[in-house]
């Protein structure tokens, strides 16, 4: 996977906990304006990794993909949800660090 590829993800499964459970921070509410939260959540995620090295950025995002499944399974996520969460963390557990 690629780092568009992991930034594209975490964003989408982020979108779908904002919408679920609704977070007051100055990222854009997406049941009131979709593209601009995922363009919001794109930049922040992408200036938080940028600077990390490969092996940094995949330990980031397995910790993201482990506590979004966490997330998942506490609040019992739409199985929609969580089959995504699942299969993007195998995806990352199957790379070389």
């Amino acid at each position: 996977m690629t780092l568009k590829d992991n930034l594209f993800e975490l964003a989408q499964i982020e979108v779908m906990r904002r919408v679920l459970e609704p977070v007051d921070d100055d990222i854009p509410d997406p049941e009131i304006d979709f593209d601009a939260c995922v363009d919001a959540i794109l930049k922040r995620t992408a200036r938080r990794v940028m600077p990390l090295s490969h092996a940094k950025r995949l330990a980031f995002f397995l910790n993201k993909a482990r506590s979004s499944l966490e997330w998942c399974q506490t609040t019992n996520a739409p199985p929609a949800i969580t089959k995504r969460v699942e299969q993007w963390l195998d995806q990352l557990e199957r790379l070389p660090s």
